[in-house]
């Protein structure tokens, strides 16, 4: 994968390689610009790389990749101050972050399935729901309450009661009959003959404008009484619906409840039968709407332990219906109540997966709990992780508990304040892996993750990241690019290949804000500072005063035990390299003359480096201005200029022209006390800062 990077920060151009499914660590200083090449990589996937436009430039911020990328994560301090420890909660999402999967989402999927597959589908049939439909209808019509058995006397119940009906026709209004039961018009029809009654002051009949009859009178006064509107219309509907319900009502209950509606006048009787007909109507009716109520929604998780109880209740028992009883209802009964059965088997399959991802989660979450703590008590850390389930797991919540000296655990609320910098560092390292893994993200950015750590804590954080195990999380394969100023890991997976030899490796130096890139070869270019130091003390290629340099190095790496030879090697040496008499250090302040038998010695030692040595030679034609000046203009390798220029400042006496920060800088390659066992050749590889080299060509431009 190959990125470029331009107008960002510090760095006007990057053009960086990243191997994928690998480990890329790029090694640099402090002040090149490592964080601005994590941010510009995350910037531009969240449209923000405008912040990283320099102070005072016109030139818009780009970040070119040649590959792919939708998902990129990084650990910096955002994370560290926006993701995890709010409270007491460790990382926000922890469902997302420990549970889910792809394994979780099939699982999940396959439940999901049987949910939404689990109804019986039976007001597809339009047959029932014209039933369920008709059912309404005569329960909307006859006021009965289930809970008393009875049916209120009033509406279409009223009009049943009534002696004289449309059926039942009396004598003095025989000559009606076709009119009266005419179902399709005889509402209309006793409407308009009622109206017609107000036009009885003319004498004449309001349709045929004949004369009045005798028995006029007589045939009004029963017509009032026995017909309303009112009447007509409750019982033609009735009888409507009572026609829908045939195919389902044995035929002899069919009869006697048509009676009842047309001839019955016994008021006792007609209560008893529509008493215990609209008993099974509602029977009937709370059934399929339950049924059809179960059909309408989604069942939920916390429903499915009690589901098949629920499920068995939706039956429907024939037992003791004298009117809905027919073979009919009988089939569509049995065909119901094998559906529900169905439901029943789907339930209990439903149950097992059930089961099945709450065993999954279980095992996910001790997993998960077992590494991370695993890692805090390797690390030194007295605390205890905990995935804690709250109802759905999708509530799950991430505590902390703190382990005191009797082995006792206390709840740790405010888990940013108890944690020191380092532990909260450290801690939440792991919990970005997680978190990365979660995201499946394409490129995984460590910005200088372990630099505040000691060597053994700096070895057991990325020993987690990177394990070589398939049983546990890891970064092991996964693209991540390591942006960092320690050299640990250089050492760790290049040289030793621990936790694993699996990584990347270059160094990056910012000139003048362009990131040159190198690649470093672990067998060629990491190597002990005793080599590197031999291997330039003898090498005639380079200038004299830098061979002095290393040789004097290597001598205060190698002289572990004192030899009079060595001892006053590194004495003259000395001598040379900060131009003064040649002199034996006693103590502190205290020097005396070197004999000729331990002068000679020290040559000796030296002639097996630096062959032909000749300390008043060099001291003579070599330590003046004028030549030190020349060799540091001829020279091109950074690191030598600065040994040159160390020398020149000792020659010329100009330290006290110089900053005590960039003193201490060129001083401390000449000493060993922030060395490594290994190191980058120093030759090969430019570790000198820019700013640094920029601040001596400056000072030696000026003495030229």
């Amino acid at each position: 994968m190959k990125i470029e990077i331009r107008n960002c920060n510090n760095i006007k151009f990057a053009d960086i390689n990243i191997v994928e499914n690998n480990l890329n660590i790029k090694y640099a200083m402090n002040g090149t610009g490592k964080s601005t090449i994590g941010n510009a990589l995350v910037y531009s996937m969240e449209n923000k790389i405008d912040l990283l436009t320099p102070f005072g430039e016109e030139n818009k911020p780009e970040v070119v990749v040649d590959s792919e990328l939708s998902n990129i994560v990084i650990f910096n301090s955002d994370f560290v101050n926006n993701i995890v420890f709010k409270g007491s909660n460790v990382i926000e999402n922890a469902f997302e972050v420990f549970i889910k999967s792809d394994k979780y989402d099939e699982k999940r999927n396959n439940i999901d399935n049987i949910l939404k597959n689990l109804t019986l589908e039976l007001f597809k049939n339009e047959n029932l729901k014209q039933l369920l439909n008709d059912i309404n209808a005569i329960m909307n019509t006859i006021s009965y309450d289930c809970k008393t058995n009875k049916i209120a006397k009033r509406g279409t119940f009223k009009s049943i009661m009534q002696k004289e009906n449309m059926f039942n026709v009396p004598v003095e209004l025989t000559k009606y009959t076709d009119f009266l039961n005419d179902t399709n018009k005889n509402i209309t029809w006793v409407d308009w003959k009622t109206k017609g009654f107000d036009y009885d002051d003319k004498g004449k009949c309001p349709f045929c404008a004949d004369e009045l009859k005798e028995t006029y009178n007589t045939e009004k006064t029963k017509f009032t009484e026995s017909y309303k509107k009112a009447d007509v219309k409750n019982l033609t509907e009735l009888i409507n619906i009572i026609e829908n319900f045939k195919n389902y009502i044995i035929e002899e209950k069919y009869n006697i409840v048509l009676n009842c509606i047309k001839n019955e006048s016994d008021e006792a009787k007609i209560n008893l039968i529509f008493t215990k007909f609209m008993a099974e109507i509602f029977y009937l009716m709370e059934a399929l709407n339950k049924i059809h109520e179960f059909d309408s929604y989604r069942v939920k998780r916390e429903e499915i332990s009690t589901l098949s109880e629920k499920v068995n209740t939706l039956k429907i028992d024939l037992t003791g219906l004298e009117y809905f009883n027919n073979e009919i209802v009988q089939q569509i009964v049995n065909d119901i109540n094998t559906k529900i059965d169905n439901i029943l088997l789907k339930i209990e399959e439903l149950k097992r997966e059930i089961g099945d991802i709450n065993g999954f989660i279980n095992t996910v979450i001790d997993k998960s709990q077992e590494e991370i703590n695993s890692f805090l008590k390797m690390a030194g850390f007295n605390y205890k992780f905990i995935i804690a389930l709250e109802g759905d797991e999708k509530q799950s919540k991430t505590v902390l508990e703190y382990i005191n000296n009797e082995g006792n655990t206390i709840d740790v609320d405010n888990i940013s304040e108890h944690l020191s910098w380092g532990e909260k560092n450290a801690f939440a390292l792991v919990l970005f892996m997680y978190y990365a893994l979660s995201k499946k993200a394409d490129l995984i950015i460590l910005d200088d993750p372990i630099s505040s750590f000691d060597g053994n804590k700096k070895y057991a954080i990325m020993h987690r990241l990177f394990e070589n195990r398939s049983d546990k999380h890891s970064f092991l394969n996964k693209t991540v690019l390591m942006l960092t100023h320690d050299f640990e890991p250089i050492i760790d997976f290049g040289k030793n290949e621990k936790p694993n030899g699996n990584a990347n490796m270059s160094y990056l130096k910012n000139v003048n804000g362009n990131i040159i890139e190198r690649n470093i070869n672990a067998n060629s270019d990491v190597t002990s500072v005793i080599e590197v130091y031999y291997r330039n003390s003898v090498n005639t290629n380079i200038n004299i005063i830098s061979r002095i340099n290393f040789l004097r190095r290597y001598i205060e790496h190698t002289n572990v035990k004192y030899t009079e030879e060595q001892d006053m090697a590194y004495q003259i040496l000395s001598s040379l390299v900060h131009n003064k008499e040649l002199k034996i250090k006693q103590d502190r302040e205290t020097y005396r003359d070197m004999t000729e038998e331990e002068k000679q010695a020290g040559i000796n030692y030296i002639n097996n480096f630096i062959q032909d040595f000749d300390y008043n030679d060099i001291n003579k034609n070599v330590l003046n201005k004028d030549n030190i000046l020349n060799m540091y203009k001829s020279e091109q390798n950074n690191y030598i200029k600065t040994q040159i220029f160390r020398v020149y400042l000792a020659v010329t006496d100009k330290r006290r022209t110089l900053d005590e920060v960039m003193l201490k800088f060129i001083d401390e390659i000449y000493h060993i006390e922030n060395d490594y066992i290994f190191s980058l050749d120093l030759i090969s590889f430019d570790m000198i800062p820019e700013f640094i080299i920029s601040k001596i060509n400056e000072f030696m431009s000026k003495e030229e």
